[in-house]
């Protein structure tokens, strides 16, 4: 479940596509976009050259679409700032001028750099373009160093940053910002206390509106509402079970709660989604029990569903938040 997505960039000539090579060799997922369907090319006044960015739709869907292991993007566009929120690092290459000028003018596997008039536009970027690139990253590597080390060090670093898209924290759910946020409901969907009262208290009285055209919730189902007042887009109304010593199928309805939530969430279109500990409250189910099933249901359901970027647990106490911790580590490799 650790994912981790780098972008390598840095100007011509400082070995993004060599430390990519030896990435893809080592087994990592790697994209080169600075050719083919990543890039269009639009008219720019900028002595003469056409300006080549990225394509918001191509790398949206590429970004959004990776969900395991690492992945490590390579490119150096005017537009890719703005996906800078999306990376989990962002990793300047560089070299000396001098470096630089003498890789571009040996390789024989990309022919720019090769004429004066190119050289001085490589030079020309060092000075105007390297800078705000440098201003951007989270880190920077020289790559005069062993090619072996230079991507032993982007290995490490993919590992540091490298997250579950399972979070735990501890507070408020209504204060959590996120797409859609799931309420421990009853099976009649007009409120009631804990969290499912807070909620409809921070929504306002649009969310019971809508919950009244319902028609109610079976146990281990969910339905969404709007979120109303609260900082998300929808509330994912989910009914746990009622704790009766374990032998009327509750770990099985608490499941469903879980993986219905996230399936109504990501119909919705959500990308992030928030989670109160279901059943843990006056419905009795034993938190450290509840944690497991749903750590582990919502697990499943982000390995084939790479839509949902991240699911966060929102825990009201310490108890509950220890349960959920063991049970995360339970399913996170050592």
């Amino acid at each position: 479940m650790l994912v981790a997505v780098v972008l390598i960039t840095g100007m011509s000539g400082t070995g993004k596509s060599a430390a990519l090579a030896e990435l893809a060799r080592r087994g990592h997922r790697v994209v080169d976009t600075d050719y083919g369907e990543w890039i269009e090319e639009v008219p720019s006044t900028d002595r003469g050259r056409a300006e080549r960015l990225w394509r918001d739709d191509r790398i949206d869907a590429l970004l959004s679409g990776h969900d395991d292991g690492a992945l490590f993007v390579s490119g150096c566009v005017p537009n890719q700032g703005k996906f800078y929120p999306r990376f989990d690092a962002v990793v300047l290459l560089s070299a000396p001028a001098d470096v630089i000028l003498a890789r571009v003018a040996a390789r024989a596997t990309n022919d720019y750099g090769k004429s004066a008039a190119q050289r001085e536009l490589i030079l020309e970027d060092l000075g105007d373009v390297e800078p705000l690139l440098r201003a951007g990253a989270t880190a920077e590597l020289d790559t005069q160093a062993a090619l072996e080390d230079v991507v032993d060090a982007l290995e490490r670093i993919a590992a540091r940053v490298g997250r579950l898209r399972i979070e735990l924290t501890q507070g408020d759910i209504t204060q959590v910002q996120a797409d859609a946020i799931v309420n421990a409901a009853n099976s009649s969907l007009l409120g009631g206390g804990g969290v499912d009262g807070a909620i409809h208290r921070a929504g306002g009285p649009s969310i019971l509106e809508e919950s009244r055209r319902l028609g109610g919730c079976e146990t281990g189902d969910a339905k969404a509402t709007t979120a109303g007042d609260l900082p998300a887009r929808a509330v994912i109304h989910a009914v746990g079970p009622v704790w009766q010593g374990g032998e009327q199928r509750e770990d099985e309805l608490l499941a469903s709660a879980h993986r219905r939530s996230l399936e109504v969430a990501s119909a919705a279109g959500a990308r992030t989604v928030a989670f109160p500990a279901i059943s843990t409250g006056v419905y009795r189910f034993p938190v450290d029990r509840a944690a497991r099933i749903a750590i582990g249901t919502t697990a499943n359901y982000l390995a084939a569903n790479p839509e949902v970027e991240r699911v966060t647990f929102v825990l009201f106490s310490d108890e509950h938040l220890r349960a959920f911790e063991q049970a995360l580590a339970e399913i996170t490799p050592p």
